[in-house]
């Protein structure tokens, strides 16, 4: 399943490594992903109030582009 992972950069309750290795595993899988890390922020990102305004937009473009790719199995 497509997974799009969101961490604040100063995660003082979950480090950022944490992302890191959830990423890279469901690449070691081919399961499409995407992780953004968002600089300064912690761990109650407060969506969409206090993040950045283009993460809507990657929010959007990853789910159009893994919505559309008939290669994954549900």
């Amino acid at each position: 399943m497509p997974t799009f992972l969101v961490h604040g950069g100063s995660d003082p309750l979950v480090p950022v490594g944490q992302s890191l290795e959830m990423a890279s595993a469901l690449r070691k899988f081919g399961i499409p992903e995407r992780l953004v890390i968002l600089p300064g922020l912690g761990h109650d990102l407060n969506f969409p109030v206090n993040t950045p305004g283009d993460l809507t937009g990657q929010i959007l473009e990853f789910l159009a582009t893994t919505w559309n790719d008939r290669t994954i199995n549900p």
